[in-house]
């Protein structure tokens, strides 16, 4: 506006005498404190309203406004939470309250990232501490990098930037492009352990996830890692396929990479969030003492659950209670359940 003759070369509102308009009246932070508004309009046309008597054209759509706002979360960093929120809010309810916005707060979330640092300080050009990512794209790629930056601390804090540890994320991105690359499925069957810890998996990684709790979950990723490696010959393509759902979010580029050879179609980022896997329950086993008149003779493994009616019939079957009952009479037996059972014989 300050280039704007007609606008800046006005009369005196006063004394009628050539005046000049103040054009710096606002920082950035407040020009910019609408423009969220505008963004779900784009290519549409401003709604047409009546104010004071005039009919005047909003910038937005107030249809599509109600549609997609406010906005779901916003993220920044403390001088957005302290001036272009402050800035924004105000705005915000000011239109509200002028009738032209259906909600009052602009954002429903607010979550402030944290600073990350190299070389003792805060990473700035002000500074001269800045890196270049391409340099660590090209030598690790776009995920390593990605996911080191998320794993090296809160992402409410932040953490320090270390040339050398991005090795270490490097490494684990290699070894889940080796373990799928690799596989070859025989009908395996995982063991009930690597499916209930995958399910373990899930719930961890959501969580984290929706919480922006990135280094957590990364964090489980690796461990599961090592149980997938553990049990390597019995793997089965629904776990790889849902570890890298789970890892999707992460390293978007190496988890569509071993989508397509596992097989699948389509892209990994159009699939459903993957469910928990079921997991057959097995019958838990216990181990029971017989004795014969308080001194012991033998232990059997039943199922548990057992009643004492069952697990004397199998212990009369045990060859070693056999040689301290036969020919004499049970008197009574004392039945501890899932622990003891004691023959009392004449």
């Amino acid at each position: 506006m300050a280039q704007d003759k007609l606008f800046v070369e006005v009369a005196c509102p006063e004394c009628g005498q050539k005046a000049r308009r103040e054009t710096d009246v606002s920082d950035t932070f407040l020009d910019s404190s609408w423009y969220f508004l505008r963004y779900p309009s784009v290519g549409a046309a401003g709604s047409k309203i009546n104010l004071g008597g005039k009919e005047i054209e909003l910038p937005w759509s107030t249809e599509l406004n109600q549609k997609w706002l406010p906005v779901d979360s916003y993220i920044g960093g403390n001088e957005h939470a302290v001036l272009h929120l402050l800035y924004t809010r105000f705005v915000t309810m000011a239109l509200h309250d002028m009738g032209l916005l259906s909600f009052e707060e602009p954002f429903e979330k607010f979550r402030a990232h944290g600073l990350i640092i190299y070389q003792g300080a805060k990473m700035s050009k002000s500074r001269g501490n800045v890196v270049n990512p391409n340099e660590y794209m090209e030598a690790y790629g776009v995920d390593a990098l990605r996911i080191y930056l998320l794993f090296i601390g809160p992402y409410e804090i932040g953490g320090e930037f270390n040339d050398r540890a991005i090795t270490g994320v490097y490494r684990f991105l290699n070894r889940i492009h080796t373990l799928v690359s690799e596989f070859k499925e025989d009908n395996n069957k995982p063991s009930n352990n690597l499916l209930l810890k995958l399910n373990s998996l899930n719930e961890k990684v959501s969580g984290d996830l929706e919480n922006l709790r990135f280094n957590t979950a990364i964090a489980a990723l690796m461990e599961y890692l090592n149980e997938l490696y553990k049990e390597r010959p019995s793997l089965s393509q629904e776990i790889l396929k849902t570890y890298l759902l789970l890892l999707s979010p992460l390293a978007p580029f190496l988890s569509e990479e071993l989508w397509k050879v596992l097989g699948q179609k389509g892209s990994i980022h159009n699939q459903s969030w993957p469910g928990m896997v079921e997991v057959e329950q097995q019958q838990e086993n216990v181990t029971i003492v017989i004795q014969v008149n308080g001194v012991f003779r033998d232990k059997i493994e039943v199922k548990k659950g057992s009643s004492e009616e069952q697990v004397v019939a199998l212990a009369m079957k045990s060859e070693r209670i056999k040689n301290y009952t036969e020919g004499k009479k049970v008197e009574k037996t004392v039945w501890v359940p899932e622990k003891l059972l004691n023959f009392v014989v004449k």
